[in-house]
């Protein structure tokens, strides 16, 4: 049985999973990537989780259609209840809302440990939860943008330690991480936040200490496209 395409957003996931990683995928749903990874030899050992009932029957039903039982453990909980501290080296969490995925960490602030990596990809909210990131302790080391299906995501990779980008605002809106990144998904993504931003500054008095920041923001923005244009 050919083994399918895990399309661009998960592509890149994968891509930042290094060999040999102990993986456990939070919100797994088909589990279509913990058995790519043990499929493709990148994993050993892969502990799928999902909260819902659905979720989990169709998880279970693939892990033994592509005979990977013994490799992918399939479990119900939410977020990290059901995983032990020390059972994995990269945790992923894709395709939630920013805010549920800080709610997930911010019940497992265990999860700041060095011996972990968390690979985070928010469908909304992706400002509050850099924002969490900063304010509690986690570091953004890398922030890929990828376009999928016509769609423009963004995937975070983040460890335990003070980012030193916490205290600037522009990085709330885009990493320090993405902004080094010069393709077609970097600048629409960038544009999107432009886009907010100038919605925010309509609704704003000019002389407000709000409104200039937003205008700073807007033309360092600016700035960054027209290096990268």
């Amino acid at each position: 049985m050919r083994l399918f395409s895990l399309g661009a957003r998960l592509e890149t996931v994968a891509g930042l999973i290094p060999p040999g990683a102990i993986v456990v995928d939070i919100g797994t749903d088909h589990a279509r990537l913990p058995i790519w990874l043990v499929k493709t030899g990148r994993c050993t050992r892969v502990t799928a989780s999902d909260i819902a009932d659905i979720p989990i029957s169709r998880a279970r039903e693939n892990v033994t259609r592509w005979g990977v039982d013994e490799m992918v453990q399939v479990i119900q909980c939410a977020g990290f209840d059901g995983i032990q501290p020390g059972s994995f080296t990269h945790a992923v969490i894709c395709g939630m809302g920013g805010d549920t995925i800080s709610a997930i960490l911010a019940a497992a602030l265990w999860t700041r440990d060095a011996r972990y990596t968390l690979l985070l990809q928010p469908e909304t909210a992706a400002r509050r939860l850099r924002e969490f990131l900063y304010g509690h302790g986690y570091v953004i080391r890398n922030e890929i943008a990828v376009l999928d299906g016509g769609r423009v995501y963004t995937i975070l990779e983040v460890a335990g330690g003070l980012d030193p980008h916490r205290d600037d605002p522009l990085y709330a809106r885009v990493s320090a991480p993405l902004l080094t990144q010069h393709d077609e998904a970097a600048r629409q993504y960038v544009a999107r936040v432009m886009q907010s931003l100038a919605r925010e500054q309509k609704g704003l008095a000019p002389d407000s200490a709000a409104y200039k920041e937003t205008a700073s923001l807007l033309l360092r923005l600016q700035e960054w496209e027209a290096q990268y244009a």
